[in-house]
């Protein structure tokens, strides 16, 4: 391990060292110069104009990237830097969104199970309870909100709702498109379960500007910088963040979000109260702000967690099966394949005149492990707990550890931000004239 830091260490002390001060425009003498180009004048590039194009073209992408039901704040921060140094991590979570189709189930129930806002009492074997550190929380950084309030006695948890559950009494929404659109302009049902949640327009208004100032980027990267920088050319490193924010639209307009996760009632809540009012199970125990009821046929397949079935192998153990690796690998496969198809395109892989060794490496590095460890961001859910809600795993440390490690990877995504200050710097700031 130690070793591996090390040679991570060096290289990014390696991108950090390189001068600056060597990247001066050709004709940074004068206030302003032409890149050998009539049609176009140009000024010495400032630090701010650096800022300026981190902020539009990385940082504000990255705050696009969809948080998912009741997320807790730490994880949130973690999900945005991963998508800002991976990409494809924020591809992922918009691509997951657009799968559950949530704003086209039948009622409000269905579409919060979709959407993975809805979770349930569990009652878990003693074999599957030793994975948890005696039932205690985790810290608030880590919680993620409940509506609603509880107190669970030991051996009970909080489980996912299954996307494709029902419910009992859920009343049916509109069934053809009309009806859905002019629903709101009719009298209000209240025999439906309402549960506050949002489009996130702000997100989606966001991710939409975003994806034309990135196109315009990538518009404006055609010609002087081409020739320049070739397929290193600091506008081409947009195109994977132009993607994500193009993912990400299409999920603040499929998925809703959800500020909080929420209780439906199940089998082995209904046992729990009977036990704690005829058997006294004990202090520690209350419940309240259920939405729904689970419906019977689901509840019964819903049995206590066995030892060879303990939460945490069942969390890990989705990743294993082959339809969650395909849906894992699809959004991998097509944000590289636009990503180099945008590069390549556009520059045919030339070197370009001016472009160094290190700014091809670096560039091309950074794409890469954007692609490839994009995943790293699932390691977020993995410190939550998203299949067991609010009940620490003794596996916590090791998983957080995992996180940092992961963040390693982030060291061509560091290089790549240097390389791109100086050849904002070399370039300028360039204005078309006509």
């Amino acid at each position: 391990m130690k070793k591996y830091c090390s040679i991570t260490l060096l290289a990014l002390a390696m991108a950090v060292a390189s001068p600056l001060a060597s990247a001066q425009p050709p004709n940074s003498t004068s206030a302003l110069f032409s890149n050998n180009n009539p049609n176009v004048i140009c000024r010495p590039a400032k630090w701010t104009d650096i800022v300026v194009f981190y902020l539009g073209n990385y940082i504000a992408h990255a705050a696009t990237t969809l948080s998912l039901p009741g997320q807790s704040p730490l994880a949130v921060v973690f999900s945005i830097a991963a998508a800002l140094f991976f990409p494809v991590s924020g591809v992922f979570r918009g691509f997951r969104a657009i799968y559950t189709l949530a704003i086209f189930a039948e009622t409000e129930l269905q579409t919060a199970a979709r959407a993975g806002a809805l979770c349930m009492v569990v009652k878990l074997d003693e074999g599957a309870f030793r994975d948890f550190d005696d039932g205690e929380k985790p810290i608030r950084l880590f919680s993620t909100r409940i509506h609603g309030r509880y107190e669970l006695p030991r051996g009970y948890a909080l489980k996912l709702v299954p996307c494709d559950a029902k419910f009992e009494g859920d009343s049916v929404s509109p069934s053809n498109l009309w009806e859905k659109v002019t629903k709101i302009f009719r009298t209000e049902s209240r025999a439906g379960t309402k549960i506050s949640c949002s489009y996130s327009l702000v997100k989606a208004f966001v991710a939409l500007g975003q994806t034309l100032f990135a196109i315009t980027t990538l518009y404006q990267t055609k010609g002087d910088q081409l020739e320049l920088f070739g397929f290193a050319a600091f506008g081409l490193t947009v195109a994977p963040y132009a993607f994500m924010s193009v993912i990400n639209l299409f999920g603040n307009l499929v998925c809703p979000e959800y500020p909080a996760m929420y209780l439906v009632e199940s089998e082995a809540l209904r046992n729990l109260r009977t036990d704690f009012v005829s058997e006294g199970i004990g202090s520690g125990f209350w419940l309240d702000g259920v939405v729904g009821k689970l419906v019977a046929d689901l509840d019964k397949s819903v049995r206590p967690l066995q030892e060879d079935e303990t939460p945490a192998s069942e969390a890990v153990g989705v990743w294993f099966t082959v339809r969650e690796v395909l849906k894992a690998l699809l959004p991998m496969c097509i944000a590289g394949a636009v990503s180099l198809a945008v590069v390549g395109g556009l520059s045919r892989f030339h070197t370009g005149s001016s472009s160094t060794y290190h700014q091809r490496v670096w560039t091309m590095t950074w794409l890469g492990f954007g692609i490839f460890a994009g995943g790293m961001g699932f390691g977020v859910e993995g410190v939550e707990n998203r299949q067991f809600f609010n009940i620490r795993p003794r596996r916590l440390g090791g998983n957080l550890s995992d996180i940092m490690g992961g963040f390693l990877f982030a060291v061509p995504a560091i290089g790549g931000f240097v390389v791109v200050g100086q050849m904002i710097l070399e370039f300028g700031v360039c204005v078309k004239l006509g």
